[in-house]
């Protein structure tokens, strides 16, 4: 539609028709006795907010489905990269020069790590 040059004509006839729709509406709910104006606009407000509160359910529970997929203490790639740079300087200059002796150091300090929690 957009290709041929229709979409700004379908737009306009589109708007038009959904006015005409509301004030259609709006005449028929004007036109009732004022009790049942009272009781539609009641069960329209109680249909609105169904409607929101099921709609903010649905956020907290995705906003939770995320928060448990994010377990890294970590707010950033950034700041990961940075940190484990910082350990490997430190490692580099505290293990063994050795591949095998730096293996069996870094095994040991693995299991006393996961042991501790």
């Amino acid at each position: 539609m957009r290709a041929a040059g229709k979409y700004d004509d379908y737009r306009v006839r589109h708007s038009m028709l959904s006015k005409k729709c509301r004030e259609r509406v709006k005449q028929r709910h004007n036109s009732l006795p004022s009790v049942q104006q009272k009781q539609k606009q009641k069960e329209a407000r109680e249909a609105t907010r169904i409607r929101v509160a099921k709609c903010r359910a649905l956020k907290k529970k995705e906003a939770a489905a995320t928060q448990s997929k994010q377990k890294s203490p970590f707010n950033s790639a950034q700041a990961f990269a940075k940190a484990t740079s910082r350990a490997r300087r430190l490692m580099n200059e505290a293990l063994p020069k050795t591949q095998r002796r730096r293996k069996i150091v870094c095994k040991k300090l693995y299991q006393m790590e996961c042991s501790d929690h």
